[in-house]
């Protein structure tokens, strides 16, 4: 993986938005026959597949785990189970029965972005501020003021984001199209990680799924094998997360520690928060992507595509870049 502090070749053959693991899953495909460029705002890349550190504390702050129902995906987690980055974290979880398993990165889930990543081209922390269509060309204006020439673009951010970064730029969508990216809606979620003075009372293996109106999820990071140090990571329900603000960001997070108490068992230390506007994808779009344009080809893509787990997006980046590879 090269990251880039500024763009090398400005003529490109597809410039990718967004470095999450349906970008990144288009990128490495299409990578093996042309020239391709990642672009994201973030400081690193992985989107949700997300980890955190706190005073040598690990956490995996966004996507928990994997599943695998699509035998295109089962091969890329054969790929990776093989080089040693991904394992089965259970089957069972407070008396409740998966037919498939939990599987999880190692160490972290954003292992799994960073594999596929390996011999890209990202320009990570930096925004698409404008892409102007000329004639057959993309032209694509970055918050450095750079410009980048490609034939084809790919959008993978939360689709509200892709909207307006269209609308804004004034590129052209016909009504059905603009229709079907409307009715694309997410949940957000407030996360917090916490750095506790002794291990957790959550039950093995470390995933505990509460009956509590504010939480949807708690995760033992230690138990997990992603922390040395004793670690729990805890995403807020819908219904709570509706209620972030900046200014209530401090009391939501630490209310959000306090409902939690009685299962974690332990004193935090230390504890950090991260809100997700766009977290989970509730109405979904049924096919993998949607061409937005067709000549100069923009396509949009994303984990609120093919369904909205993180085999979603993978599938939803993998058609998205055998669409451009045959047009």
């Amino acid at each position: 993986m090269k990251i880039a502090s500024s763009v090398t070749d400005n003529s490109l053959e597809v410039v990718v938005v967004g470095a999450g693991l349906a970008g990144i899953t288009a990128a490495s495909l299409l990578a093996q026959k042309k020239r391709v460029l990642v672009v994201d705002k973030g400081r690193q890349i992985g989107g949700r597949l997300a980890d955190h550190e706190i005073e040598g504390a690990r956490f995996d702050k966004g996507g928990q785990f994997i599943t695998v129902r699509d035998d295109r995906f089962a091969k890329q987690v054969k790929i990776w189970s093989e080089k040693g980055v991904i394992k089965e974290w259970y089957r069972k979880v407070d008396g409740q029965s998966h037919e498939t398993p939990r599987l999880r990165g190692l160490p972290n889930m954003r292992t799994l972005a960073l594999d596929l990543a390996k011999k890209l081209n990202i320009y990570s922390y930096c925004r698409v501020k404008k892409i102007m269509k000329h004639s057959d060309q993309w032209r694509i204006l970055l918050d450095n003021r750079e410009q980048i020439s490609a034939e084809a673009i790919i959008l993978t951010p939360p689709v509200p984001q892709s909207i307006d970064l269209i609308d804004n730029d004034r590129v052209p969508i016909t009504a059905l199209v603009r229709q079907k990216l409307e009715q694309i809606t997410y949940d957000p979620c407030l996360a917090v990680m916490a750095l506790l003075d002794s291990p957790s009372k959550i039950p093995a293996p470390g995933a505990f799924i509460p009956e509590h109106h504010a939480i949807d999820w708690i995760s033992d990071n230690q138990q997990k094998g992603v922390s040395s140090m004793p670690a729990v990571t805890i995403h807020a329900s819908a219904e709570y997360s509706a209620k972030y603000s900046a200014e209530k960001k401090l009391h939501l997070a630490e209310q959000l520690i306090e409902y939690a108490n009685p299962w974690i068992g332990a004193n935090v230390i230390k504890h950090q928060s991260h809100f997700w506007k766009y977290s989970k994808p509730i109405a979904t779009h049924p096919e993998p992507f949607i061409v937005a344009n067709e000549s100069p080809s923009l396509v949009i893509a994303g984990d609120a595509f093919a369904g909205p787990r993180i085999e979603g997006a993978f599938l939803s980046g993998w058609e998205a870049a055998n669409y451009l590879l045959k047009n």
